[in-house]
């Protein structure tokens, strides 16, 4: 009673909801599934009142040749999707690796967010740069 929370589940690219809906934002490991990445901060800028703050968890993208890479790689082929297929989840999490490829490095989330119109927009690598949590200020 002290918090009221409203959830709303639909089309994170075209909410319906108003200017400045919201104080505040959570996405976890959406902004990556997203069609079309910035045009999802967009919307997330227009939801937020001036001020508001949003955070978005989600995998990091770390150079390819680096440790964090390789551990993602195997993390994911010998770990998270054989764990998925052998509980009959196999398409849930086998489009992972491919969506960390096209996924936005933390520099790019942050240019992508300042040209959505937040005004501040700052990424930093968690868990050994395997996650990345992008936080914004409207």
């Amino acid at each position: 009673p002290w918090l009221p929370l409203q959830w709303q589940q639909g089309d994170a690219l075209a909410t319906g909801l108003a200017d400045g809906w919201a104080d505040g934002a959570v996405m976890a490991y959406g902004l990556r599934n997203l069609a079309d990445p910035g045009a999802g901060l967009v919307e997330l800028r227009r939801l937020l009142r001036p001020g508001g703050r949003a955070v978005v968890l989600d995998f990091n993208r770390p150079d390819p040749a680096s440790a964090p890479a390789a551990f993602q790689r195997f993390y994911l082929r010998r770990l998270v999707v054989p764990a998925a297929r052998a509980v009959g989840l196999p398409e849930q999490y086998a489009y992972l690796e491919e969506s960390l490829a096209r996924f936005p490095t933390g520099p790019i989330q942050q240019e992508l967010a300042r040209a959505a119109g937040f005004s501040e927009a700052r990424h930093r690598p968690l868990a050994g740069g395997l996650m990345g949590l992008l936080e914004l200020q409207a």
